[in-house]
């Protein structure tokens, strides 16, 4: 018997030390056969072929890997197996760890530059940080349409609509399917485009046309698309195809406040083309979906505001006054709050436009009603205060009317408010103790701090619009002084009032007091610079401003927008006070133009209350 002790099969090599040299062995192999220009069957190998095989390499050795594991364990059932593959396993995850780890530090630095962009978009005093960003993030993935996009945005804001075009026409195409928003803004810039003059309007219209169509070839739901080639039909007259296209992008999901904001125009094209119930019909579908919005998005002003036009459209005010009441119990911002309230008053001054003649006694007093309301709903309502002129300056009919706003007393909602109006008819005809005696009910009434603004207000509304139907607004101010002679706001209406007659003098010391009083009454300091302007006294004028833009400096966002509202509108209303002295003193100089005037436009008394009218309303 021939013994087979110590034969070793495997090649003169024991176990333990197959295991330590199989890797040094395996690695020693692949090293030869990588770095040699032949391989083992001794057939050449090309450069791509050695390239590919080094690239492949980690792959290659991890499927080996796996297919050896496979055979070895089905057939010896060996754990040692498992350990003669570790170095592929760390060799693989070593690459794929490595190749994770790049593409996310990549795409951390693309989000990130993505955010730096959407933060710079929003300072529209550094419109060029938007373009650094824009351009790194082009750096990062040129071939991303969206991100050349982005860039020529940017672009346009810098005022560099050249490049911005030569970008939004690559990524659209003149005659050609692309990117939508690509041809959205194309669409516009042949609207509004600065180098579109030497084109008529109609062709402007007929090129956005052909863009808002390759824009919605692509996505047939894009909003901005189905409004923007809605208002180009529009303006090329064709009201029936803007209707429809206006109808889609109402109908789709509400996705952008640019839809809510357009159904009062959907409403009036379907009136203008004679389609009264179908315009209602729609109207009330907006209504019931806008509700929907509301039960999420409750503290959205724009989202109320949408709602309450809806029930404005339908001269449903019932409606829009129960809005806001629910509106107000459910919202839980105070600004929001605030604005709701305000938006209560504008809904009444519609309603009382309802009332157009007031030549008899129920429209009469459902006009004088429903102001009376805005005036409780919002004390500092121009527009209800401006109409409100008209009872306090009644026409010839002056017995009858009188007799009609006495009567509304009873069941007036705010009676105070006609004690007011009572006490100017009063002060005007000279009978400056019944005017006084009136106030002083509405004191009782309403209460002194209220009813010296509503006072003061009306008088400052006469000061700009009626002062000549009213006699000399400086005995009824001077009234108004004695009773309330701690009412700084009437020390304001009076330097209005010098103003107007270039009595700056005057003005710049009642403007002095109301600053020491109420150092926050910033039209007061608009209106002092003003008059140090009017008289050439600059270093006043130099002194007041630097005050002006310090006090400015220490209000909050909020505030600065108030103030910069109110700036406008003061420049827009010195423009129309100009525009009317300049055609006042035209027609002096040739009455026959000032014939031509009136009958084209009617009286100076009625256009100015109805540029009142548009300023002072929010719908």
């Amino acid at each position: 018997m021939i013994s087979r002790r110590g034969r070793n099969d495997g090649f003169q090599e024991n176990s333990i030390g197959q295991i330590f040299r199989s890797p040094v062995r395996f690695l020693r192999i692949q090293i030869a056969r990588l770095s040699g220009d032949q391989d083992s069957m001794k057939v050449r190998r090309s450069p791509v072929e050695m390239v590919l095989a080094v690239l492949t390499f980690p792959f290659r050795l991890f499927f080996a890997f796996i297919i050896f594991m496979v055979q070895a364990w089905a057939s010896s059932r060996n754990g040692f197996a498992f350990i003669r593959g570790i170095p592929a396993i760390l060799t693989i995850t070593f690459v794929l760890l490595a190749v994770w780890a790049v593409n996310f530090r990549f795409d951390r630095n693309v989000e990130k530059t993505r955010r730096l962009y959407e933060l710079a978009s929003l300072d529209p005093e550094y419109p060029e940080y938007a373009e650094m960003f824009a351009e790194k993030l082009v750096q990062f993935r040129p071939d991303d349409p969206e991100n050349k996009y982005l860039l020529a945005v940017a672009r346009e804001r810098v005022g560099n609509m050249r490049s911005a075009k030569i970008l939004a026409t690559q990524l659209a195409g003149e005659d050609s399917t692309g990117l939508p928003s690509a041809h959205i803004w194309l669409a516009r810039y042949w609207i509004m485009g600065p180098e579109t003059k030497g084109l008529t309007l109609d062709e402007r219209a007929h090129l956005a046309i052909k863009h808002y169509n390759f824009a919605l070839e692509s996505e047939p739901d894009n909003v901005q698309a189905l409004l923007g080639i809605a208002d180009a039909y529009e303006r090329l007259g064709e009201i029936d195809k803007a209707t429809d296209y206006l109808t889609d992008a109402l109908q789709s999901e509400f996705v952008s406040f640019s839809q809510l904001q357009n159904i009062p125009r959907l409403v009036q094209m379907q009136q203008e083309l004679g389609r009264p119930e179908l315009a209602k019909a729609q109207l009330q579908d907006f209504v019931r979906r806008i509700r929907q919005i509301t039960r999420y998005n409750a503290e959205l002003l724009d989202v109320w505001v949408a709602l309450i036009r809806c029930a404005t459209l339908l001269k449903d005010y019932d409606m829009a006054e129960n809005i806001i009441e629910n509106a107000h119990q459910t919202v839980q911002d105070a600004m929001t709050r605030d604005n709701l309230i305000r938006l209560l008053a504008d809904v009444s001054v519609l309603k009382a436009d309802d009332f157009e003649s007031i030549e008899d006694k129920e429209n009469y007093t459902g006009r004088l009603y429903a102001l009376c309301e805005a005036i409780k709903a919002n004390k500092r309502s121009q527009a209800a205060y401006s109409r409100l002129l008209e009872y306090a300056a009644p026409d010839t009919l002056q017995e009858e009317k009188a007799f009609w706003l006495r009567d509304a007393i009873l069941g007036c909602p705010n009676p105070a408010v006609i004690h007011v109006i009572l006490g100017m008819q009063q002060i005007k005809a000279g009978n400056f103790v019944q005017g006084q005696k009136h106030w002083r009910i509405a004191d009782s009434q309403y209460g002194m701090s209220q009813a010296q603004l509503i006072v003061n207000n009306m008088l400052e509304r006469a000061v700009h619009e009626k002062p000549d139907e009213f006699g000399d607004m400086l005995d009824m101010i001077t009234v108004a002084m004695e009773l309330f002679p701690d009412q700084a706001g009437l020390y304001q209406t009076r330097a209005m009032y010098y103003e107007t007659k270039n009595q700056y003098p005057e003005a710049i010391k009642d403007l002095d007091y109301v600053i020491e009083k109420m150092p926050s009454m910033f039209s007061a300091r608009q209106l002092l610079l003003e008059c140090y302007q009017a008289i050439d006294d600059q270093e006043n004028a130099d002194r007041v401003q630097q005050d002006i833009d310090q006090f400015v400096s220490e209000l909050d966002q909020n505030q600065q927008l108030i103030v910069q509202q109110f700036l406008r509108q003061n420049a827009i209303k010195k423009s129309q006070q100009k525009s009317k002295t300049d055609s006042e003193s035209n027609a002096e100089q040739n009455p026959e133009l000032e014939s031509e005037q009136n009958s084209e436009t009617g009286s100076g008394t009625d256009s100015e209350t109805g540029s009142e009218t548009d300023s002072g309303q929010h719908f």
